[in-house]
């Protein structure tokens, strides 16, 4: 009888464990960041790209007046990623954005392979300054990429 009752008050523990983690995931967590400041065009300024701890790419001042890139967030959680080339648009593409935590979690309205690119980037906010950080891992290796914005 005993073991039945410690049964039955370990499967109502587990149960009320599982039903109190479970949140929504979409729920968002605007941490300590005022979303109305990070709204605007922003201009990438400089990236800094690591491949197993070893720097191989860095790149400062956004290359030129014509070659850079910026991202548009708009107060209804959508924008614009825009790749300029020689001062013309190379590549422009819709994003999706919201914050969750220290996480920023874009996702590029853009198909590759049949799927939308969802990236998670950790991000830091400084008045007119973002700094993003996107870290990534497979096929044994780690990589991470420091990406600096400034307001437009």
């Amino acid at each position: 009888m005993k073991k039945r009752h410690l049964f039955s008050l370990m499967a109502l523990f587990m149960l009320s464990v599982i039903l109190v983690s479970c949140k929504d995931d979409d729920e968002e967590d605007n941490g300590s960041t005022d979303l109305k400041e990070i709204l605007g065009t922003w201009k990438l300024q400089n990236w800094i790209v690591y491949l197993d701890g070893a720097e191989v790419e860095e790149q400062s001042g956004s290359a030129t007046d014509t070659d850079y890139a910026k991202y548009e967030f708009k107060s209804d959680g959508t924008g614009v990623y825009t790749l300029y080339r020689d001062g013309n648009v190379s590549v422009s593409t819709d994003i999706t954005w919201k914050v969750k935590g220290n996480k920023l979690i874009l996702t590029y309205l853009s198909v590759q392979n049949g799927k939308d690119v969802k990236t998670e980037h950790t991000y830091s906010f400084d008045g007119d300054t973002i700094i993003l950080i996107t870290e990534t891992s497979g096929n044994g290796h780690t990589g991470k990429e420091i990406d600096t914005l400034v307001k437009m």
